[in-house]
């Protein structure tokens, strides 16, 4: 059913079939019973089979959403639609005279709308639905009439992730189209609702399934490379001097006072940087020199340290107290004696 025939409808069980309205000040504080529940649990779905058909992944979608990258694009859509003037008017092809009582009614379908409810307003009430419908392809406003012509209908916005789509819905509106089934519970708890009680609000509809597609769902794989890829610069930026010890050969001389390129006995695969200091683990080809494994075990922890290996060293100004290097390759570290190490508070111990 389309928004202006569900208005219509609302309209004529609020004023009856061809009567007027009877408004007094008794009337005028009638209010309508919700049947939806306001803010259903959707963290764990639990889901059964039958004839009501529920929408997938809608917590990870939400999850997602509350990303900065994401969170700033569906605000940028939302606050321009929620923000934008509206009116109430005839519908085209229909000429004011046409209708009775014209201005009044119009004015108490902008009533409707402006007061949708006792805490709601317009722009939160659009707000909620565009933002279901932008995350999950969902949107999905309760209509349940008053009794007052004045204020035909009373608008609640539902969570349209806990909506569920009759498929076998035949297009009778006395027979429920929607029902609102919460986590864990079985369709015979359900809250049915007709045709002219839900407007659901469907992105992108489709002909193979009764769900819509929402744009978040379409960005969903795209955003979330942006995301990780993003994250791993920000790393790669923070830690840059510890990417380049990963995957480094680690080397010995007999004598355990330099490097030996020729000597590899292990590998660094594993570097951080915490504070001032950076730590690396990594892997000694123990089995293949048990002699240097044991030289190493004899001497005890505080007697050895490490040292790294520069390669093709360019310095900004060698007339400086402190040199900078502009370009440099890590050729290696070493292993050995922390008195003979460029730096004397390095450390180094084999693991157990």
């Amino acid at each position: 059913m389309k928004v202006g025939e569900q208005l219509r409808e609302i309209w004529r069980q609020a004023t009856g079939s061809g009567r007027e309205a009877d408004v007094s000040a008794n009337r005028a504080d009638a209010e309508a019973e919700r049947k939806t529940l306001a803010l259903p649990s959707i963290l764990s779905p639990v889901q059964f089979p039958g004839r009501l058909l529920p929408k997938p992944t809608p917590a990870n979608l939400r999850r997602f959403a509350e990303i900065p990258v994401v969170r700033r694009a569906i605000n940028v859509i939302k606050d321009r639609i929620a923000a934008m003037d509206w009116q109430v008017r005839v519908r085209r092809g229909v000429r004011p005279g046409e209708v009775a009582d014209v201005t009044r009614k119009l004015t108490a379908l902008r009533r409707t709308l402006e007061e949708p409810n006792a805490v709601d307003s317009f722009r939160t009430l659009i707000e909620q639905v565009i933002e279901d419908a932008l995350t999950g392809g969902f949107g999905a406003i309760e209509m349940e009439p008053t009794g007052d012509g004045e204020r035909p209908a009373m608008l609640w916005a539902v969570d349209g992730a806990s909506i569920r789509i009759n498929a076998k819905w035949d297009g009778d509106p006395d027979t429920p189209r929607y029902a609102q089934v919460m986590p864990g519970q079985l369709e015979s708890g359900a809250v049915d609702l007709r045709d002219d009680q839900l407007m659901y609000v469907r992105m992108n509809p489709r002909s193979f399934t009764p769900f819509g597609l929402g744009p978040l769902e379409v960005a969903f794989e795209t955003v979330n490379q942006f995301l990780s890829a993003h994250r791993y610069a920000g790393k790669l930026a923070a830690n840059a001097v510890a990417q380049y010890a990963l995957w480094m050969a680690v080397d010995y001389r007999p004598g355990w006072d330099g490097h030996d390129a020729r000597r590899k006995i292990g590998l660094l695969t594993e570097a951080n940087v915490i504070g001032q200091r950076l730590m690396v683990r990594g892997y000694l080809y123990a089995r293949d020199f048990p002699e240097v494994a044991g030289a190493i075990e004899a001497h005890s922890p505080e007697a050895m340290g490490m040292s790294y290996e520069l390669a093709d060293a360019q310095v900004e100004d060698m007339r400086a107290e402190i040199w900078k290097l502009t370009r440099v390759t890590f050729t290696g570290a070493a292993i050995l004696l922390r008195d003979k190490a460029a730096y004397r508070a390095t450390s180094f111990r084999m693991a157990s």
